[in-house]
C-alpha cells in the first residue's frame, strides 16, 4: 500500500469487504482519469473494509475542490484526516 502523510487529508469514494470489490472500484475510477489507492483494514481494530481512497490533500477546501470533480464524474465522497 502507498504510504500516506500522517495528519494529511484524503477523500473516500468506497468502502468494499474484498480487495476484489476495491479493486474493480479502483478499475471504475482509472477509467475516468482518477488513480486512487485501497487502504487496507486494521483488523487488530476490528476493521473488515477495504477503503478506496483518492488523493492527499492538506486542506478541506483543496479536497472538498477534488471531491466535486468525483461527484461530477457520479462518485460518492467522504472527506477524510488520515492519522
Amino acid at each position: 500500500m502507498e504510504k500516506v502523510s500522517v495528519n494529511s487529508i484524503t477523500i473516500q469514494v468506497a468502502a468494499h469487504s474484498t480487495r476484489e470489490e476495491a479493486e474493480q472500484h479502483l478499475i471504475r475510477l482509472s477509467a475516468k482519469g482518477f488513480e486512487g489507492r485501497i487502504r487496507t483494514p486494521d483488523t487488530s481494530k476490528g476493521d473488515k473494509y477495504f477503503r478506496v481512497w483518492v488523493g492527499e490533500f492538506s486542506t478541506n477546501d483543496e479536497a472538498e475542490s477534488f471531491a466535486a470533480q468525483l461527484q461530477e464524474e457520479g462518485f460518492h465522497t467522504y472527506i477524510r484526516r488520515i492519522q
